[in-house]
């Protein structure tokens, strides 16, 4: 049995992960001076927690101290229709670019934005 959300929740966690991708894993998250001005060399991984009734996806996200330890970094959620909620590594104005950002591809490409979130859940 598979994870239950709706697809803009999917494709919006899809925009997520492609934007700020550490490009070894399918649930890795970079932040670097090249991705909106994060610190240097810190990465994070998310974890999804249960499913929403609603169609929302929440999770965990959590950043690696070394190559076999982690620690909570903080929750994110979102929402059933694609709206980031809460992610602790975005701030405001970056949720908001990911919005127009989700929005644009919606309008001009949606196969783009489909194929971010194959593989997510």
């Amino acid at each position: 049995m598979g994870y239950s959300c709706t697809k803009d929740a999917s494709d919006m966690l899809g925009l997520v992960r492609h934007t700020l991708s550490d490009h070894k894993t399918s649930n890795g998250l970079q932040i670097g001076a090249d991705t909106w001005g994060g610190q240097q060399g810190r990465t994070y991984f998310y974890e999804i927690g249960r499913e929403n009734a609603d169609g929302s996806i929440t999770g965990t996200v959590f950043e690696n101290i070394d190559g076999s330890h982690a620690r909570r970094y903080g929750s994110f959620k979102i929402a059933a229709d694609g709206r980031v909620v809460r992610f602790p590594l975005l701030t405001r104005d970056q949720r908001i670019a990911l919005a127009f950002k989700f929005a644009e591809l919606r309008r001009t490409n949606p196969a783009l934005l489909a194929s971010y979130s194959y593989g997510s859940i």
